[in-house]
């Protein structure tokens, strides 16, 4: 089995004009059951060691802020803040996870002449992003895996302009 974890940014609903945020992105990375708690603990151990043990109450890891270093990385430099990003990285990598994402330029996806979609509507990025991410990883994932496993997705944020609401979805698929 695969847990997957999928974020986005730049989430407008059916606004694919806005000047704000041109980009939609929806991202993520799949870890297989068997280094789900090794990757948890040592993800944990690096969240804890950047904030000397304290970690802020609720703490979420938000790209903008820790750019900015602002939010719960308001305090430190930005090179803390850079050698923070560079260890989750890092950590990502050394355990061999595989990263997924896929951007949709939103003034070009408005541009495009489509057809009615049977499931979704292919004028909202979220949707279009969604389908196409869990249709390539289900594909990549049984290239690799033999018949029978399946993948759970986890949790997403869906961002519609400033408000932010969360889906916490489970899907099972073969793989």
């Amino acid at each position: 089995m695969h847990f997957f974890y999928l974020d986005e940014t730049g989430c407008t609903g059916a606004d694919l004009i806005s000047p704000e945020q041109p980009i939609f992105v929806l991202g993520g990375v799949s870890v297989s059951d068997d280094r789900w708690r090794t990757t948890t603990e040592q993800f944990s151990d690096v969240v804890s060691k950047f904030f000397n043990g304290s970690v802020p109450k609720n703490f979420e890891l938000h790209a903008p802020q820790l750019n900015r270093c602002e939010g719960p990385f308001q305090g430190k430099t930005q090179d803390e803040c850079n050698a923070f990003a560079l260890a989750l990285i890092d950590l990502v990598s050394s355990l061999k996870h595989n990263i997924h994402f896929i951007a949709i330029d939103k003034a070009k996806l408005a541009a495009a002449q489509q057809g009615q979609h049977a499931v979704i509507n292919c004028k909202i990025p979220y949707l279009l992003g969604f389908n196409y991410l869990v249709s390539y990883i289900d594909t990549a994932h049984r290239s690799r895996r033999a018949e029978g496993r399946t993948a759970g997705i986890r949790k997403t944020h869906i961002g519609t302009g400033a408000q932010v609401s969360r889906n916490h979805a489970e899907i099972a698929a073969p793989f």
